[in-house]
């Protein structure tokens, strides 16, 4: 599950996230994209999206947001995927004011597997912790829009399991944004500990959060002793272990 949950973004790739983002104030002094000739051809790309990728590495993807508005990228001859891929790829990393133009500009996520995947590490606050209130801005714009997918699937027939944006919330550690999608309606379909293991396998395991999920009726399993134990909780978090430890000695069970 952290797996899925920390990787399972389907765009995310070394020309989408390597360079990104810099600063928001470059886009405003950017150059023409002709000016931009000393450029390595990425493998695979038209030398239109090379140079593009290379002109994102020096001025930022906010400097994107102008060329999809003057529709200079739309008359690249770069390739239809090559296009999607590119505004998907601002979508994920660029803060809603930019989100707004490019939607205005015609730069729709390609589909909605793309807001599936709008909370992640990119939005960041000065002290380098994940902006929650920028991605909540974005999670209420694209849900007000229809456009916002707050589950997925993952394997196939009798493996198929559905997953819900709580357990984005919960790997990257985020109770404000976990607080916001249970207000908008989303649930807990497994209570077997998938939630909580989630949590416990990410960055940084909160109390707060903890409390949050056992409260949704999501019960310590075996895994999540495993984690416990491997992660020498009882030192690092010791907190939460009483928490679990609590719960656990409610039940008759052992950590």
């Amino acid at each position: 599950m952290k797996n899925i949950v920390i990787t399972s973004c389907l765009l995310m790739s070394m020309h989408c996230f390597a360079n990104a983002p810099l600063p928001q104030n470059f886009s405003t002094n950017a150059p023409s994209l002709k000016n931009i000739h000393d450029f390595k051809k990425i493998k695979g790309m038209t030398n239109d999206a090379s140079r593009y990728y290379k002109f994102i590495s020096i001025y930022g993807w906010s400097a994107i947001v102008q060329e999809f508005e003057n529709k200079n990228i739309q008359s690249s001859k770069m390739k239809n995927k090559e296009v999607k891929k590119m505004c998907d790829t601002a979508h994920l990393i660029l803060p809603l004011q930019d989100i707004k133009r490019l939607i205005a500009a015609d730069c729709k996520p390609s589909s909605n597997d793309v807001t599936f995947n709008t909370i992640n590490r990119t939005l960041k606050n000065g002290d380098g912790s994940i902006n929650e209130q920028e991605i909540i801005a974005k999670l209420e714009f694209y849900n007000a829009l229809g456009l916002l997918k707050t589950h997925q699937t993952y394997g196939r027939g009798y493996r198929a399991e559905t997953y819900n944006l709580l357990y984005k919330a919960a790997g990257f550690g985020l109770p404000d944004i976990f607080d916001y999608l249970l207000n908008i309606g989303l649930t807990v379909k497994y209570t077997d500990g998938n939630l909580l293991n989630t949590h416990f396998d990410g960055r940084s395991p909160q109390l707060a959060l903890t409390q949050k999920i056992l409260k949704l009726g999501v019960e310590p399993n075996a895994s999540t002793i495993t984690i416990m134990q491997q992660r020498n909780f009882k030192q690092h978090y010791p907190d939460i272990y009483q928490v679990i430890l609590s719960n656990l000695e409610q039940k008759n069970r052992k950590l």
